[in-house]
């Protein structure tokens, strides 16, 4: 490339770079052959490069075309790391009482009926796995850190997410730290009696995996005629007025195989205009949970208008905004008017499930707040070696035993979990601000349909400050979502 650089050509070859990734992604969460060749080298992805897009005078052109720019260029120097890790995982899985796990099954099995001894035993068999693949994981870390520092000029990996999410760490520490305190003899009142009702058994003895069961909705099944693929599932959509079938851009890939994908992942592959939810179906109500969490990111991203220009819609650098829609939609589709009135559970079972559903929110948020303080932790010495301070954190503020030789694996780069928390945050604002318009049944009302069209409207460049001062919407507040848990647990389980 010559000396200088023509942003917009420089954007557009970026998209092209990543849509191209994004769909070999795709290929393989479906468990098929990629569509084209994986994106090679070449001059694009040079530091010489990344010193024209720094010279760049507009700083928020500047500051999305920089964060692309490395997000590609680390997943071309992990490329052999990623192949490798595949290879060793693929085939890696623990033996329960003559059934093979297979890693990337771990979670699923868990949120089936399975018995508290059968989870024993797979703790077990993934402690050996870990530890056996932990150095691959490990090298991949090493890598990554390496070049952010020596080739990309990053003092430390929290100064690198600090300025890709333009966050301020301190702020959102302060904030989890006084949350987690606030919380916790509500929080471990309540499960504890949770876990002696369900698993007969103290929280003292229950281990990660049981967490998974239980806040899997291991013990509701939803009515019979309520599956992924059930009408009533989605009819949401069809009450705000944006029925699936006129969705185009949209697509659902709920019908997976083993070969495809045990976790759930929206695509974005053009933004509006090709959207993937793909989530194998497991039963039960974590089904319909997951599939409307990814909903919030890919009806965002599908009422994302296309006349927006191409860095609006495409080149978000913190997802935190798009977690807000996701929990709002996730939260939505439990809600109790919708579970009496649309899904046909009978009011009783619709109050138990929403009670157990705001306990399971509060500890969701306690599990990230408990990974991100962690994850502070961790990056401020760079010792990734040592699990016991994550096992240490996790038992402190979940009450669950977590695996010391497990933490590199429930690793998430770049701090999500605070994308996860400020998500959660702004879903409770979202939702208290509906509830203001149109009541308590929120859910329920067409008019929400046109609220959120319109906060869509926005796109995905803008951040939860940006989008508040824009809807005139207020910002956060931590202490009101403590407030509406302590309102809505402190009597305890409808009986």
């Amino acid at each position: 490339m010559t000396d200088t650089v023509d942003p917009l050509v420089l954007l557009n070859i970026l998209q092209a770079r990543t849509y191209r990734w994004k769909s070999d992604a795709l290929a393989r969460w479906l468990g098929q052959a990629p569509p084209v060749d994986a994106p090679q080298a070449d001059g694009d992805l040079t530091l010489t490069t990344l010193g024209q897009i720094d010279a760049l005078t507009d700083t928020h052109l500047r500051h999305a075309l920089r964060h692309r720019f490395i997000d590609l260029y680390l997943q071309e120097r992990l490329r052999a790391h990623e192949a490798e890790m595949q290879v060793m995982t693929q085939g890696a899985a623990a033996h329960v009482n003559g059934h093979k796990i297979y890693l990337r099954e771990v979670i699923p099995w868990c949120q089936q009926a399975h018995t508290w001894e059968e989870r024993q035993l797979l703790q077990k068999e993934t402690s050996a796995l870990c530890r056996f693949l932990k150095p691959y994981v490990l090298s991949h870390w090493e890598e990554s850190l390496g070049c952010l520092d020596a080739e990309l000029g990053y003092a430390d990996y929290r100064d690198y997410c600090r300025e890709k999410k333009r966050i301020v760490f301190a702020d959102l520490q302060t904030q989890v730290v006084e949350l987690l305190a606030a919380t916790r003899t509500l929080y471990f009142d309540a499960m504890s009696a949770w876990c002696r009702d369900y698993f007969e058994r103290p929280l003292a003895d229950l281990t990660r995996f049981d967490a998974i069961h239980l806040l899997g909705w291991g013990g509701f099944q939803p009515p019979p005629s309520i599956s992924i693929a059930s009408p009533a599932a989605l009819a949401l959509l069809d009450i705000w007025k944006m029925p699936l079938a006129t969705l185009s851009g949209l697509r659902l890939h709920t019908g997976l195989g083993a070969a495809g994908a045990a976790q759930a992942m929206t695509l974005l592959l053009r933004v509006p205009g090709e959207v993937h939810v793909v989530m194998a179906a497991n039963g039960g109500w974590i089904d319909v949970e997951t599939l409307w969490h990814e909903l919030g990111h890919a009806l965002a991203a599908e009422f994302t208008p296309a006349e927006l220009p191409l860095l609006e819609r495409e080149f978000a650098t913190d997802h935190s905004l798009s977690e807000g829609y996701a929990f709002l939609l996730q939260s939505a589709i439990l809600g109790q008017g919708v579970l009496t009135q649309v899904l046909g559970v009978a009011p009783a079972e619709a109050r138990r499930l929403t009670y157990y559903k705001t306990l399971r929110d509060l500890a969701v948020f306690r599990r990230y707040a408990a990974k991100f303080l962690w994850e502070l932790e961790l990056f401020d010495g760079v010792d990734l070696v040592d699990g016991q301070p994550y096992a240490d954190l996790m038992r402190h503020h979940t009450g669950f035993y977590h695996q010391p030789e497990s933490h590199l694996f429930d690793l998430t780069p770049e701090f999500y979990c605070c994308d996860y928390l400020r998500g959660m945050l702004m879903a409770h604002q979202l939702a208290t601000t509906l509830e203001t318009r149109h009541g308590d049944d929120w859910p329920l009302f067409a008019a929400t349909g046109h609220d959120l069209r319109q906060w869509w409207s926005a796109g995905h460049a803008t951040d939860i400050d940006g989008f508040c001062t824009t809807h005139r919407i207020p910002p956060p507040h931590a202490p009101a979502l403590v407030s509406h848990w302590q309102r809505a647990l402190a009597a305890g389980p409808p009986t």
